[in-house]
C-alpha cells in the first residue's frame, strides 16, 4: 500500500505542486526563451560592433581629408604618416623593434588597417586608399553598405587577400570617372563617385567572398575591404 501511495503522488505532482507533464513544457518554453535572448543579444553584439566599426572608418577618413585640404597631394601618405599625424587615434596602434622598425594598426575586429596615396594612372596624387583585412563574414552586408557611403570606389577581397593589405596599391587607376586596377580576388561593389549600387548586389558580393564550398562542404570566411577616396569626380 505503501508502495502503491508513493506512486500515485509522484504521478500527480512534484514538490511545489506541478505534474512533471508541467515542468517538463516549463523546461522546454524556458529553455526556448534563454536560446532567444541569446541569439538576440548576439545579433545585437554584432550589430554594435558594425556601427562602432562604421564610426570609426569614418573619422579615418574624415581626418586624413583635413590634413589633405583642397589640392594637396596625398603621394606623402602612408600608414606610418597616418600613425604620426593621429589618423589612428581610434585604432590599436602596435609598435614593432628592431631591426625594420614599424608600427602596425589594428582594427576593432583585431586585424589590420593599411592605407596610402595612390599614384596610378590618371590619379595625380588626388587620391587614396584604405583597406581593412579579415572583417566577419557576419557583419558583411552592414560594413560594406557602410563602406559604400564613404568610398568613391569599393571593393571586397576573397579569403586569399581577407587577411592581408591591399599590397600593390600602384595598380590602382581612374579614367574617365571609373577607378579600376583592383587585384583578381577582390569583388568591385562600386567604381565611380555617384554609382547606387542595389542591395541584392551587395549580398551576392558578400556571400561570395564570405563562402567557399569544397567536397560539398561550405565554409564561411573573413573578408576583406578596401576604399578609394579620389577629388578627381
Amino acid at each position: 500500500m505503501r508502495a502503491h501511495g508513493f506512486h500515485k503522488a509522484a504521478g500527480r505532482s512534484l514538490s511545489a505542486g506541478y505534474t512533471l507533464l508541467e515542468l517538463a513544457i516549463a523546461t522546454t518554453v524556458s529553455g526556448a526563451v534563454l536560446s532567444g535572448v541569446l541569439t538576440f543579444g548576439a545579433a545585437l553584439w554584432s550589430e554594435q560592433r558594425a556601427n562602432e566599426f562604421a564610426d570609426r572608418m569614418a573619422a579615418v577618413v574624415s581626418t586624413v581629408e583635413g590634413l589633405y585640404p583642397g589640392t594637396t597631394s596625398y603621394d606623402s601618405l602612408d600608414l606610418a604618416s597616418a600613425i604620426r599625424l593621429g589618423v589612428m587615434r581610434n585604432e590599436n596602434v602596435i609598435a614593432n623593434t628592431g631591426v625594420a622598425a614599424s608600427s602596425e594598426v589594428r582594427h576593432l575586429y583585431g586585424q589590420r588597417i593599411t592605407l596610402g596615396g595612390l599614384a596610378g594612372a590618371g590619379l595625380n596624387g588626388q587620391a587614396w586608399g584604405l583597406h581593412f583585412a579579415g572583417l566577419p563574414a557576419g557583419s558583411c552586408m552592414a560594413i560594406a553598405q557602410y563602406a559604400l557611403t564613404l568610398g568613391d570606389a569599393v571593393a571586397l577581397a576573397s579569403e586569399a587577400a581577407a587577411t592581408s593589405s591591399l599590397a600593390n596599391w600602384s595598380a590602382i587607376t581612374q579614367a574617365n570617372g571609373v577607378v579600376a586596377g583592383f587585384p583578381a580576388a577582390y569583388t568591385v561593389l562600386k567604381n565611380r563617385a555617384a554609382a547606387p549600387v542595389a542591395p541584392d548586389a551587395v549580398a551576392r558580393a558578400c556571400d561570395a567572398r564570405t563562402h567557399t564550398v569544397k567536397d560539398g562542404i561550405t565554409s564561411t570566411n573573413a573578408f576583406g575591404l578596401a576604399l578609394v577616396r579620389t577629388r578627381l569626380f
